[in-house]
């Protein structure tokens, strides 16, 4: 049988052994080299070596002790250089028996999936359209333990490896994924990007009917992190691809539903109004955006740790609670999270001689969640604001 060489690598062969032509059964164990006559074929093509002993060339031919007539044969990397077979021939008349080696040049891919930790090559293209299709897959082929953990990442998919063509018509079916086969740690974080998948790859056709069940995915095995940034755009997805058929009944159950999903839904179906009967029927959506139009316009409130420039405050007679007072030295303090009143930064002015007064709340001021301010004088009524300040 033939042996395996790995192209363009030199290496040493067991060659013999070698038989005296006297009686074609002692082994010759002791010879002049040089004499030897040695062919190479690649293929049909022929070389002549010359073989020498150890170290005095690059076709060393040395004897193996104790191996009644077998050689250890020196090649070099251009011997093996030619894919296929590999012949050699040796001949010594008058001494030895002729004979030859077979060998077998095999590409170093191949040879080191054989003999070392390299594994095969195959590639998609070497899948024919619609060869995998539904009769090649057998029921429940595809379970949890076919993967092993992580084994589908973002390098194991070529770029647009999955097309249109690669997947027939009708071959995912709900038959062919065994239950909760497709598990949280069997998809590595972001595997699945847009250029793994080809424009229009799917398509409605391609997914049976029910294929897609609530059984067929674990709970929690298709989160954020197992999809890319755009991974899903509108390209990848043809147009009515997801229809009431892919999606089984009750497959869409509380666990597949993240928080605010169902509000999200809402917003994207409500509509201006509804038609009963012939007629339009606001929603309630209308006049909500109308109320929200006008509010709009209100002045914005207190705001944690954000100056309020000229915030607007009256001061009235101790005695009827009513009579505006001019002309008033006003102190300022405030009382933050329910703290011991302190000064405000800003001292309060009066506007024209009204009454009236202004007074810019600081960002220090604001630096609470709740607050009271307040403002008096001689001969006025105590005035307390409670706030609440926003984000």
């Amino acid at each position: 049988m033939a042996r395996d060489l790995k192209i363009d690598t030199a290496t040493n062969v067991l060659v013999g052994p070698t038989t005296a032509i006297a009686d074609a059964i002692a082994p010759v164990v002791a010879m002049t080299v040089g004499d030897v006559s040695c062919d190479l074929f690649k293929g049909v093509a022929r070389t002549a070596l010359t073989l020498t002993t150890v170290g005095a060339g690059v076709n060393d031919l040395v004897l193996v002790a104790s191996s009644d007539g077998y050689w250890n044969l020196e090649l070099t990397a251009a011997n093996v250089d030619t894919l296929g077979e590999l012949t050699i021939g040796f001949s010594l008349p008058a001494v030895f028996l002729p004979f030859k080696e077979v060998f077998n040049v095999i590409s170093a891919n191949e040879y080191d999936s054989k003999y070392s930790t390299d594994v095969l090559q195959v590639h998609v293209v070497e899948f024919t359209a619609d060869v995998i299709n539904a009769a090649a897959i057998a029921d429940g082929a595809i379970d949890a333990a076919t993967f092993a953990s992580g084994a589908i990442n973002a390098a194991a998919i070529a770029t647009n490896a999955i097309t249109d063509t690669k997947i027939n018509t009708g071959a995912i079916t709900a038959a062919k994924i065994a239950a909760n086969a497709i598990t949280a740690t069997k998809i590595n974080d972001a595997t699945i990007t847009a250029a793994k998948i080809d424009t229009g790859a799917i398509t409605a056709d391609k997914i049976a009917a029910n294929a897609i069940a609530a059984t067929k995915i674990a709970t929690g095995a298709i989160t954020n992190v197992k999809f890319a940034a755009g991974a899903i755009d509108a390209a990848a997805i043809a147009t009515g691809a997801i229809d009431a058929d892919a999606i089984a009944a009750d497959a869409i159950g509380t666990s597949e539903l993240a928080t605010s999903a169902v509000n999200a839904i809402r917003d994207s179906i409500i509509d201006d109004s509804i038609s009963f009967n012939g007629a339009d029927i606001p929603l309630i959506l209308t006049d909500t955006n109308a109320i929200k139009v006008q509010t709009d316009k209100y002045p914005e409130g207190f705001k944690y740790g954000t100056e309020l420039a000229n915030f607007c405050f009256t001061m009235v007679d101790e005695t009827d609670g009513y009579t505006l007072e001019t002309g008033k030295t006003v102190t300022e303090e405030i009382s933050k999270d329910g703290a011991s009143y302190g000064n405000l930064e800003n001292s309060a002015s009066e506007i024209d001689t009204s009454g009236t007064y202004k007074i810019t709340l600081s960002a220090t001021d604001l630096t609470c969640t709740t607050g009271i301010i307040r403002f008096s004088s001689s001969g006025c009524r105590t005035k307390h604001i409670f706030f609440k300040t926003e984000t």
